[in-house]
């Protein structure tokens, strides 16, 4: 898996925050000025906040699986580079203990 889908999904991620921070920016200045804020920016921001949370959870999971597919590509490189390649099916493989 290529190292730069990390970096892309934090990206958006920072974007996303950016942008909540830009909302909650605006409506702290309404309302220092004296404007209440209406329902619909309410529901707005709530909304922004899911989907902020949503994208932090999916770089978590991307992190999660970018991890397990490094492991799987260290496990085939070893097998490509062993002269005895895939063990096959009811074979020990080197160092597995073989207890009936």
């Amino acid at each position: 898996m290529d190292p730069g889908v990390f970096e892309i999904a934090t990206v958006i991620g920072s974007i996303a925050g950016f942008i909540v921070t830009i909302m909650l920016g605006r409506a702290l200045a309404r309302r220092i000025g004296g404007h209440r804020p209406s329902d619909q920016v309410g529901e707005v921001l709530a909304d922004l906040q899911h989907r902020v949370a949503s994208l932090e959870q999916d770089v978590e999971r991307m992190g999660e699986l970018e991890e397990r597919v490094d492991f799987a590509e260290r496990i085939l490189s070893e097998v490509r580079e062993s002269p005895q390649g895939l063990p096959r099916n009811g074979e020990a493989v080197a160092g597995e203990r073989t207890d009936p």
